[in-house]
């Protein structure tokens, strides 16, 4: 901006200097005579030329922000559709008038998505088969009958129902996640991978991620699934299970990413068959850099009551309780100890009573439903999420 205005400046002082000609004089050198006024014209064409080169920039930007923003809007939309038509499904009246707000700035006053808010308010039988009649509202009929038969579990009818969507709307997200359900059910984990690469933008990094890895696990591929999660257990666990000869080290990378139980007893059978010395060191080195956190202080009691080492692994033991909650897996080791170290039977029996009521920290919690599996899978077995259960 500021080129411009002394460019803008320059040609005004220009244009006043032919106008009124000043600075005329004729230089005579072997017969040619020079005008210094001509020269300024020239010079004032130039600039001229960087000034009208240098307007043409905001009508670049100008189309440069309006195709970002028709982007945006068209994300949106993406975004809202399902929305919408979820509502509809459930028949969440509640969101009906936010719902008609954000169809009239997307869609405008007499769209197709304003008709299916108004169903929100007066719901009919057959509503998406209605829908799905008319030309207009035919892609939110589908939807909501893909979703029916989704629910239903009949794959059969789903797939049927998709072959119906226009080929125009096949790139739609509702349109892909139907699918990507579909392929799951069918434990089509290479076209799943493809819908997953193909709708990246409408996922967080961390979801593409996670998604790609897990299918990555069911195609066999563990070596490049860990490289994406290092963290997940599941993975790591695989990867360790498939490279016995690097399992250590595999684990140790997992541990480091995000300790966790399953990857420390993992971890502690891979080192079986070190002498004693080595095993401590090994574990020691393990949860230097996470002294404090809950599973390295698991991890150090269960290491010093393998040693014999009481006091040391009550100790361990008791920090945690002061700073975590109580699970299933520090409840037995307290039970251990009591009964073990000191005979203390009743307060042996106190802590296995305790160990029944407690959460288990080898259990896969879902996301979605919060039911407990003891064992990880792609899908939920309770309500079919995917790629929901994670352990603590």
């Amino acid at each position: 901006m500021t080129k411009f205005l002394i460019a803008l400046i320059a040609l005004s002082g220009l244009i006043y200097l032919i106008a009124h000609d000043t600075w005329r004089m004729t230089l005579d050198t072997s017969n040619y005579e020079i005008s210094v006024s001509f020269i300024l014209f020239l010079t004032g064409l130039v600039v001229l030329w960087w000034l009208l080169a240098q307007i043409k920039k905001p009508f670049k930007w100008w189309n440069q922000f309006k195709t970002w923003r028709k982007s945006q809007k068209q994300i949106e939309k993406e975004k809202f559709f399902p929305e919408l038509l979820t509502a509809l499904l459930s028949h969440e009246t509640t969101k009906a008038a936010s719902l008609m707000d954000q169809a009239q700035k997307l869609y405008g006053k007499d769209s197709k998505e304003n008709l299916l808010v108004s169903a929100l308010l007066a719901p009919q039988a057959n509503v998406f088969q209605e829908l799905k009649d008319k030309e207009p509202t035919k892609l939110a009929g589908l939807y909501g009958l893909v979703q029916e038969a989704e629910a239903k579990g009949d794959f059969e009818q789903m797939e049927e129902l998709l072959q119906q969507v226009p080929k125009s709307q096949e790139k739609t997200f509702w349109v892909q996640q139907a699918k990507m359900h579909l392929a799951l059910n069918r434990s089509d984990w290479k076209q799943a991978l493809t819908l997953v690469e193909q709708n990246k933008k409408h996922l967080t990094k961390e979801q593409y991620r996670s998604h790609k890895a897990c299918l990555l696990l069911k195609l066999g591929r563990t070596k490049e699934a860990f490289h994406l999660m290092p963290g997940h257990p599941a993975i790591a666990l695989a990867y360790a299970k498939v490279d016995s000869k690097n399992a250590q080290r595999i684990l140790e990378k997992a541990w480091h990413v995000a300790p966790n139980w399953l990857i420390y007893q993992a971890y502690k059978q891979s080192i079986k068959t070190l002498p004693n010395n080595k095993k401590v060191k090994a574990i020691l080195n393990l949860t230097r850099a996470t002294r404090d956190q809950r599973y390295s202080l698991l991890a150090r009691a269960d290491m010093d009551t393998d040693m014999h080492n009481w006091a040391r692994a009550k100790e361990n033991l008791e920090i945690y309780l002061q700073n975590y909650p109580l699970t299933r897996q520090v409840a037995d080791m307290m039970a251990n100890l009591e009964r073990t170290a000191w005979h203390h039977e009743e307060a042996a029996n106190d802590w296995e009573r305790k160990a029944i009521e407690s959460e288990d920290d080898s259990l896969w919690i879902c996301t979605k439903c919060g039911h407990t599996a003891g064992e990880w899978q792609i899908l939920c077995p309770h309500c079919n999420a995917f790629d929901s259960l994670y352990n603590k």
